[in-house]
């Protein structure tokens, strides 16, 4: 939430498989793994403004870029 309201489910890789498991008895056991991630295990940085359009979805998007000028999500 410190970078954005909507932030991803970012999963342990082991839970991924119990996560897409299409038997899973109900929502309750995955709930449990929606936890907040290790902040060490993450890197942050600054990426082009073009994530914001949601019809652009190319490799770049996750490029960084030099923190020039307003990086904030919503100028």
């Amino acid at each position: 939430a410190s970078i954005h309201d909507r932030m991803p489910a970012i999963l342990e890789p082991a839970a991924v498989s119990r996560w897409l498991d299409p038997n899973a008895a109900g929502a309750e056991p995955l709930l449990a793994l929606l936890r907040p991630y290790a902040a060490e295990d993450l890197v942050v940085y600054p990426v082009s403004p073009r994530v914001n359009q949601v019809t652009y979805d190319q490799p770049d998007c996750v490029i960084a870029v030099p923190e020039e000028g307003n990086l904030s999500l919503f100028p």
